[in-house]
């Protein structure tokens, strides 16, 4: 089922009232019409079924039909993740989102490419936000994920020491499959770091080492920034389902 996100003030007496980006998405993406239905999702997270009544020029009008369950929430991840240059963030935005991914920092090194000054970054967010809003309405999640303005890599040194942290680091001598079987599963929160095209330097992954950030290998190839944090958020998602044999018999 095709899903927009709304707000709750939209929702009064039985109906929703449609304008402006709730509008847009419905008349120039979904292309929706009379008497179809479709999910809404307010920005309390409460999801509602809905049949169009009516799609006017400024406006259009839902009738809800019911209440859906609220999506059931699968740990915490946050991805702290180096930006790389061009439009490339924007791919990692959205494929992180639908992979599920609940927050986003994104992080300045050595080696990072982009850099912003004062009233740059502004427009720069509210781009990026609007690409998370876009990919969870596409992939049907009930939350966008959290983004946060750009940081210092030095800035996540709470966030390290804070939650279990898999940073990927290609001279790392343990493999990934391996620190996750150290942590074992039902690992409910996590932190992922992810480094520039260029990787991290020695000097920045020992640093996140000597706060607690497990270095790990994502194997014998070197991937570019997107793969490697869509490998690292599959991986750990696969891992969080699993349960020992044990546990099935």
């Amino acid at each position: 089922m095709r899903q927009i996100f709304v707000s709750s003030s939209d929702i009064r007496g039985g109906r929703a009232f449609l304008s402006g980006p709730a509008h847009h998405h419905l008349v120039r993406v979904l292309r929706v019409q009379p008497g179809e239905v479709l999910r809404l999702v307010d920005e309390r997270g409460r999801r509602y079924r809905a049949s169009i009544l009516n799609v006017g020029p400024g406006e259009a009008q839902a009738e809800l039909t019911g209440e859906e369950p609220a999506e059931e929430e699968a740990g915490f991840t946050r991805l702290c993740v180096c930006v790389p240059k061009g439009g490339i963030f924007e791919e990692i935005l959205d494929g992180a989102t639908q992979l599920g991914i609940d927050e986003i920092v994104p992080l300045v090194s050595e080696r990072t490419i982009p850099r912003w000054k004062g009233g740059d970054v502004e427009p720069k967010m509210r781009r990026w936000r609007s690409v998370l809003v876009s990919a969870s309405q596409q992939c049907n999640r009930s939350r966008v994920p959290q983004l946060l303005a750009p940081l210092p890599l030095e800035g996540i040194g709470e966030v390290i020491g804070k939650d279990p942290c898999l940073w990927s680091f290609e001279r790392a001598p343990v493999p990934l499959h391996l620190e996750l079987a150290r942590l074992g599963t039902g690992l409910e929160r996590a932190t992922l770091v992810v480094g520039p095209e260029g990787g991290f330097t020695d000097e920045e992954a020992g640093w996140g080492a000597a706060r607690g950030a497990r270095l790990v290998s994502l194997g014998p190839r070197i991937l570019r920034t997107p793969l490697a944090c869509f490998h690292l958020v599959s991986a750990l998602s696969t891992w969080r389902n699993l349960r020992p044999f044990s546990e099935e018999a």
